[in-house]
């Protein structure tokens, strides 16, 4: 039996303003399981919203509730934090991926680069090239900073701060980083001096940088997940 359009303004009517008994508790972890159990007793398909897609209207609140929201740091630290990894996460194959790309795609290694770029202010420092596709390289190259410090875990890694300092770090165009002698498997070799570079003549003047004048690199330790 279905409720008349007039007798849903009723109800509605009568329970505007009415707090309900069950606001701000949850469930159990044993009463839903029951209600779930029951449900499917009954041929009853547990409310999902898969295969569905949100309305033109729904689409328009969401954007403009989300329009202009910022996450702070602390925000992204504790977002970062709640995700399941390693063993945790449902995609763990037991530990093959290597040790190298794990360092990249860390939260920290994205904030070591942003801090080179903005300190180069996001030019090459060989041709000059402003913008485009850059690359923060490691003058002391990646994998002998691994293997000099014996890093073994991603841990260690976030630990070392050799590793992370930025005046081992330039900004250079993917032409120019080519052309280094740390590029790729050419990294187990000693590091490359601005005088070394074969068009010198190209070469912006290398202005070291140190960590205290790069903004907010004094917080960065208290901002990102050390495991």
């Amino acid at each position: 039996m279905k409720h008349s359009e007039e007798s849903k303004r009723k109800i509605s009517k009568a329970l505007k303003g009415r707090i309900s008994s069950k606001k701000g508790k949850k469930l159990s972890k044993e009463v839903r399981l029951k209600m779930r159990e029951a449900s499917l007793k009954d041929g009853r398909v547990p409310p999902s919203f898969k295969g569905k897609k949100h309305s033109k209207l729904s689409k328009q609140k969401m954007s403009k509730v989300h329009k202009g929201r910022k996450d702070t740091e602390e925000t992204r630290k504790n977002r970062i934090a709640s995700v399941r990894r390693g063993e945790d996460c449902h995609f763990w194959k037991g530990g093959i991926t290597p040790l190298r790309i794990l360092i990249r795609q860390n939260y920290k290694y994205h904030r070591w680069r942003s801090l080179i770029f903005e300190r180069d202010n996001f030019i090459c420092q060989f041709c000059g090239q402003y913008g485009g596709q850059l690359n923060a390289d490691h003058i002391k190259s990646f994998s002998l900073l691994l293997e000099h410090n014996n890093i073994k875990t991603l841990k260690e890694a976030l630990q070392c701060k050799e590793l992370w300092d930025i005046n081992n770090g330039r900004t250079l165009c993917e032409s120019c980083h080519k052309k280094t002698d740390n590029f790729g498997s050419k990294g187990r070799t000693s590091y490359q001096n601005k005088d070394d570079f074969k068009d010198k003549s190209t070469c912006i003047e290398w202005k070291e940088t140190t960590i205290d004048k790069i903004p907010g690199w004094e917080n960065l330790e208290k901002l990102l997940p050390m495991e």
